[in-house]
This record gives structure tokens, sequence and C-alpha cells, in this order.
């Protein structure tokens, strides 16, 4: 029976907190345990989050030296990413942006080439990680959260992560939490987890204080000593432990996402705060490319300034803030960073235009489009007088001049109760009376399920109930009002059908037909909310546009367009 030990302090970047606060949680906890380092042989701490190590680095230079010495020594591993983010919520290029600037800042400030994304207490992981790790050079990887799953546990704990491609690393979901005390009583229980789920006498005992940091204690340092003396446990860093899993026989395979099933409302909460994050996040890749389009025309690459605004985009995706769990105070803080961020991403891309068009070969008075996605684009673009206008074939990571040209007809038909719009591409039918999409036909097949009434807002009662447990640590979802829903667990599911618009607009232009329709839901003690629907038919575009504005007020409800 073979037990492994290593000291940690999970540290949540911003959650009952802000970010802030957590800097002087880092220096006390890495202080604590760095001296406890000195004095006990049998302490080995992993830690992971670059964007901790850069605040010491630039805040407490004393502190950064002595991890630089620990690191050295090889009593302290530093585990990647930049901050322990969602994966589920941001785009693929921000998962690969917070392996590459962890590992880059490991690489140059610490000589440390780190092998392990540490994850333990993130709502799922995506499919694409093991192929993004796999590119980097990185090998394992380690959660515990997955424990805390509603309905099925995962059957293996040691097994290897396939991605899409092919490309497999090693994972590892833990027996316990990532933190606590480290006994004889506490290895015994991994011991018999881990030999009666997966048939492997090998387990890794994670320790220490975590959530608000603390490090370790003067207890857990002498506890850890008396099990390296007795023989009852090895200190390992995750590295360390990850070579002896992978002397394990007949591991298998996952080839899929790793699906946690708990904290599902954290893919909606804080809504406002999640669109203004894919705002900054667009407008930062776009500059990106932009900018370097433009160097190559003779301008300044804005290196710096482009790094720092993909730290700081990169550090809103901590589980906790993007995920919606955290505090009031960290999204009214977050707000203004992806303000920040989006101003200076806009200044980065209109200087980067005005020098690629004063480049390229174009006549007074002309517009030019740019499209900066890897593929060919059709596109409706709005110019200076608010015009919306079709455009199409515009070049992958290239440009192409708005034309006056004769436009397709847009054909629309009103009968009866309906109205009928198509392009030639495809056409579909509205009901005038209850401003849902009832029929949407194109390459000759249809596309929706007139039967429920079409396409509509439904509205859910998501009010708390109790019931719902994770199957290891017994948290009740009820406990988690802000990062569950809870509508399915009614006996019967609570719905308002939005059927009654309270207004409808019909536009018709030379290039353009819009179908407004406005609702509003009424909840007893609270401000109306509001929906506003448009779809849109363009000349020449071969699809429908639709346009969603809410304003919501409601308070446990759930809002479904479908």
């Amino acid at each position: 029976m073979r037990a492994y030990i290593v000291a940690h302090s999970h540290i949540d970047a911003a959650w009952l907190w802000t970010l802030d606060e957590t800097i002087e949680v880092c220096r006390e906890s890495f202080l604590r345990v760095l001296d406890l380092l000195d004095k006990h042989k049998a302490v080995k701490y992993v830690q992971s989050s670059a964007l901790y190590y850069e605040w010491m680095e630039k805040k407490h230079p004393e502190v950064a030296e002595r991890i630089r010495k620990a690191v050295k020594e090889g009593k302290w591993e530093p585990v990647l990413p930049w901050v322990e983010f969602d994966t589920n919520i941001p785009m693929g290029e921000s998962l690969i942006r917070q392996i590459l600037y962890a590992k880059s800042y490991f690489l140059e400030h610490l000589g440390y080439d780190p092998k392990v994304v540490w994850l333990p207490d993130t709502f799922g992981f995506n499919w694409a990680l093991p192929t993004i790790m796999a590119g980097f050079g990185i090998k394992y990887f380690l959660t515990h959260k997955l424990r805390w799953n509603d309905t099925v546990l995962y059957p293996m704990h040691y097994f290897y992560w396939q991605g899409p491609d092919g490309s497999k690393v090693l994972a590892h979901i833990t027996f316990g939490g990532y933190g606590g005390e480290v006994s004889e009583k506490r290895i015994k229980e991994h011991l018999h987890l881990a030999l009666t789920r997966t048939g492997y006498d090998l387990a890794y005992v994670i320790y220490g204080h975590g959530d608000h940091g603390g490090g370790i204690d003067e207890e857990m340092a002498e506890a850890a000593d008396k099990l390296a003396e007795k023989g009852k446990a090895t200190p390992a860093l995750p590295t360390e432990f990850f070579r002896e899993v992978e002397k394990l026989e007949g591991l298998p395979t996952w080839s899929d996402e790793l699906y946690f099933q708990y904290h599902r409302g954290c893919l909606v909460t804080q809504a406002a705060f999640k669109r203004r994050h894919r705002i900054a996040e667009r407008l930062v890749i776009d500059a990106e490319k932009l900018a370097l389009i433009a160097s190559w025309l003779g301008s300044g690459y804005p290196a710096d300034k482009l790094r720092a605004l993909w730290k700081d985009l990169l550090t809103m995706q901590f589980h906790d803030i993007i995920a919606g769990s955290s505090i009031r105070e960290v999204y009214e803080e977050g707000f203004k960073v992806l303000s920040r961020i989006g101003d200076v991403a806009t200044r980065i891309i209109a200087e980067s235009l005005n020098h690629i068009s004063d480049k390229a070969d174009i006549k007074r008075g002309e517009y030019i489009v740019f499209n900066t996605l890897p593929w060919t684009r059709n596109a409706v673009v709005e110019t200076e007088d608010g015009a919306k206008v079709p455009i199409e074939n515009v070049p992958s990571l290239g440009y192409k001049v708005l034309e006056e040209k004769s436009k397709p007809s847009i054909r629309v038909k009103e009968s009866g109760d309906f109205i009928e719009l198509g392009n030639g591409h495809f056409s579909a039918k509205i009901s005038k009376r209850t401003g849902a999409i009832v029929s949407l036909v194109k390459d000759g097949a249809e596309l929706i399920d007139a039967s429920r009434g079409g396409v509509h807002i439904q509205v859910f009662d998501d009010t708390p109930v109790w019931g719902r447990k994770t199957i290891e640590e017994g948290w009740d979802a009820v406990v988690f009002d802000a990062w569950e829903l809870y509508h399915l667990q009614k006996e019967e599911l609570q719905i308002t059908d939005l059927l009654e618009p309270v207004k409808i607009d019909v536009e018709i232009g030379e290039a353009a037909v819009s179908f407004k329709a406005v609702y509003i839901y009424k909840q007893e003690g609270r401000e109306d909310s509001k929906f506003e629907i448009t779809y849109t038919v363009y000349s020449g575009i071969p699809w429908l546009e639709v346009s969603l504005k809410v304003d919501w007020h409601a308070v446990h409800k759930l809002a479904k367009f479908f």
C-alpha cells in the first residue's frame, strides 16, 4: 500500500473577497509555508496560479526570491495555469493562453518547466484540454471537483484523458479534497477507496488550509514528518507522484469532456458580466490579429499592451469570477477591468485598421470591411450613417471593399395571422398573433417544431428545493442558490409561455426586413421583465438573424428561448 502526501493551500483568486485581498492572503500563506519548509524535511508543497507568483515578484520580491530558492531545492512545485480557470465559458484561445502565459512565466522567472495542470475546484472540464496540454508538452492533469457529482460518480480515478485529436494526458481525480489534515486515519481512508474503486494500492493525500489560503501549520508539518519517519507516507511533489502513476498497468482511457454534474447555474448566472467578458475577449483577439498585420506593413507592434490585456482577461476567467459565484464587489471591480480591456483593445484595433487602410489600395469614400476570422465570411455591416449592408465572401484575415450593387429581392407575404419572409436561401413563417417563429425551411428541410407553438420564450420556476446532494460530500444544492438550477427538481415543471406580445412591428427596407415582438413578464413584488425579439432577413445572406434583448428583474425564475 503506497501513500504519498503533499502540502497545498487552495487560494481562490476571488470569491467571498476581492482580488486585492488575495494578494495579502498569498503573502501570508507563502511565508508560513516557506518557514515550515526550512524546518521540516517531510514537507513538500505545491502551488498553482502564475498570477500569484507575479504578485509576489512585483509587490513582495523577498517572498518571490524565497519561493525561487525552494523550487530549485525541490521542495516547492509550481503548477499551471495562470489562474484556476473555468474551462467551459471562455473561448478556446483563452484556454491556450491560460497555459501559455503560466508556462512562460515559470520558465522565465523560476527557471522551471511545469508539467502539471492543477484544477482541483473548477466546475467541469472541456474536452479540448488534453489536446491543448499535449501541444505544450504538459503531461499530467489533476482535479478533485468531480467528486461533487450529484448523479453518477466517475468510475475511474487514474486514467488517460484523450482529446478529440487523440492526444493523451495522464489524469487523476483525487480520493479526497484539496486540503485538510494529514493523518494515518485519512491516509487509510484514501488507500481503501483507491483499492476498492480502482484496484490500485496508490493514493495521493493533499493537506493544508484552503479557499482563503492559510498554507499549512506546525501541527500539519510535524504530522507529515512523523508519517514519513514511520514509513506510512512518502512526501511527493505532483510530478513525482504522477511518475508513480505512470507505472500502473491497464489504465483506462476517457475520450470525452469531464462533465461536472453540479453547479449548472454557473453557465447562466451573472449573465451581464459573462457578456462583457466575451466582448472583451473578442476585442483582445481581434486587436492582436490586426496589430500583427499592421506590423507587417511597418507599424509598431504593441506587445507589452497586448500582454497586459491578456493577463487581466485571464484573471477574470478564474472559476469563481466568470462562473458568477462570487460576491457583488468582485463584479463591480470586474466590470471596470473588462471595460478597461475593451477600451484599450478598441484603440489598438482603430490604430491598426488606420495603418492597414493607409497601405491598402482603396479609393476615397469607399468602405472596406475586415474579416478577422480564420475563414471566408458573409456578414452584415453597419456604416457610419447607420445603414446595415450585407457583404459576401470577405476573405479570411483580409478585407473587401463594400460595394453598392443590385440586391436580390426579399420576399414578404402576409397570410392571415402569419407573415412569411424569405430571400431565396430560406423561408420563415412568423405568427403575428404570438410573435413566435413557426416555420423555417432551408434546402427543403423544416427546422421548426410548430406543434409546441414555435420558437418562443418560456419562464420556469427555479425556487430552491431541498433534496439534491453531492454523492460523496453530501452538500445539498439548496445551499448554492446562485450556482444551481432547481426547475427539474419540481414534482411538475412550472412553465409560463410568453406567447402574447404587447407590441409587434414590421419594418421593410431595401436590403432587410425585420419582425419585432415585445413581451412583458410579471412577477409579484418585482419590476416587470421585458423581452424584445427581432427576426431579420437580409438580402443575399443565407441566414435568419435573431436578436434578443432582455431587461430581466425576476428572481428564482429561469427564462429559456427555444
